[in-house]
């Protein structure tokens, strides 16, 4: 690492001593001519427990720009408002401090309202002058997070070396440990300019690279925010150095994520809003198919597009038999409930009846056929068999010969049973597995969660 010089020679007592007449210069030039005593306040710490205090420190890139109207701004407004929308509340929860809170030009920012204007940052200024204001700011505000953005000034002004203003910017952070040593800091690299200053801003942002590893400690964290990457001069900048509102909009962004990352400070850049509970809990449907039921999944599924309903006691009655109405009902569902003109098909199932769109489409679908004596018999339950044929039918009846898949995978089914190639078809499809016993039990009654899960998966398929 080059050797971090700094600009100063001075003994303590007169750094100390510089210290205090730049306190009380500033201190002066910003009072109010009348001072009321709940003002005073001010001026000391009032740091809560749960209080973030975060202090941007810097420069006219910080503090704003007396430019264009879309110049007359500044990232803080941007990372205040994203601060904010992570769930910090202001004041109780966010202060920006520092004893600035005006924009340089007296006009006003482009959005005056609803964001903290505070911070230590003064157009012109250069890394000696941060250097010199961070004691006495720091005892004074007791900020968490500094957010230093400064050096280009020392390039454009004063020539003066990387080396020397990151030795200063070194010396920033060995001051601000004077007064609080567990203070956070983060270091942000110069973005370009269309100056002719681009070979010091790179040495210099590597410089404070470096600065980050060897002042980084256990107890007072230094990290860096590279803001030269992606920055375009021409798209980011009012004058090819102050940033417009894109450009500010930027910077907030990558301040914002160092902040999360490092610090688990407010939230990613591109999530604002983060639920505090990102995967919480469902509510189940049903009183009777709890979080833990094993077709909890499938159930609420089918549940939130309106294919099954339940019952008006609000429960679902998992293991009770699925009936041949009811079978049809949840088909003609799926299926979007299209429009039906009914038509007497079955003995049993009059146009009074509550099933009887659902017959119709189904008979209209070639899903069922009824029994030889004319009736439907709406409330009998369905077999599993019968309920697999439905299924097939429903599907349009896939291409195929399965009924051996079918014999290969149940001890009970061979390629003679009846609905094999339908019930293979449902194997082969993904649609069902069975019992752990490798038996279909085809001729048992299918139950409403094993219905959904048929269709759950069904709804699944590709």
């Amino acid at each position: 690492m080059p050797d971090l010089v700094g600009d100063r020679v001075r003994p303590p007592w007169l750094r100390l001593m510089v210290i205090l007449v730049a306190a009380a210069a500033y201190l002066t030039a910003f009072a109010p001519t009348a001072v009321a005593a709940e003002d005073d306040a001010d001026l000391v710490s009032t740091t809560s427990a749960t209080q973030l205090r975060v202090m941007p420190v810097g420069d006219s890139i910080t503090r704003g720009y007396s430019g264009a109207e879309d110049a007359q701004g500044t990232y803080r407004m941007y990372l205040y408002d994203h601060l904010v929308q992570s769930g910090l509340e202001p004041e109780s929860a966010l202060d920006f401090v520092g004893p600035y809170d005006t924009h340089p030009s007296g006009d006003g920012y482009r959005r005056q309202d609803d964001w903290d204007h505070d911070a230590l940052a003064v157009a012109g200024w250069r890394t000696t002058d941060t250097r010199d204001a961070i004691g006495g700011a720091v005892a004074t505000y007791d900020p968490d997070v500094l957010l230093v953005l400064v050096g280009v000034n020392d390039f454009l002004l004063d020539d003066r070396s990387p080396q020397v203003a990151a030795g200063n910017v070194s010396a920033l952070i060995d001051d601000a440990r004077t007064e609080r040593s567990d203070i956070k800091v983060v270091l942000a690299e110069i973005p370009p300019t269309d100056h002719d200053v681009d070979t010091e801003i790179v040495t210099y942002n590597a410089l404070l690279q470096d600065l980050a590893t060897t002042e980084n400690t256990g107890t007072s964290p230094v990290v860096t925010v590279d803001l030269y990457t992606g920055f375009d001069p021409v798209d980011y900048h009012e004058d090819g150095l102050h940033p417009n509102a894109t450009g500010d909009e930027l910077i907030a962004s990558r301040f914002a994520d160092v902040l999360y990352t490092e610090f688990g400070i407010g939230a990613p850049w591109n999530d604002p809003d983060p639920d505090p509970d990102p995967d919480p809990d469902p509510v189940p449907t049903f009183s009777d198919v709890p979080l833990d039921h094993p077709f909890f999944g499938e159930i609420e599924s089918l549940a939130d597009q309106e294919v099954i309903r339940g019952f008006d006691d609000g429960t679902f009655r998992p293991t009770v038999a699925v009936s041949r109405q009811a079978a049809v009902a949840f088909l003609y569902r799926v299926a979007g409930g299209p429009a039906v003109t009914f038509s007497q098909e079955f003995d049993d199932v009059g146009p009074d009846h509550p099933f009887a769109t659902e017959i119709t489409w189904a008979v209209q679908e070639g899903i069922t056929t009824g029994f030889t004596d004319g009736t439907f018999r709406p409330t009998e339950p369905v077999t599993r068999r019968a309920s697999s044929a439905l299924l097939f039918r429903f599907a349009d009846e896939p291409a195929g010969n399965f009924a051996a898949d079918a014999a290969a995978a149940f001890t009970d089914v061979t390629t003679d049973t009846a609905f094999a190639n339908e019930i293979g078809w449902m194997v082969d499809a993904g649609i069902t597995t069975g019992y752990s016993d490798d038996t279909f039990r085809s001729g048992i009654s299918v139950t409403r969660q094993a219905k959904a899960a048929f269709l759950d998966r069904y709804q699944k398929l590709p």
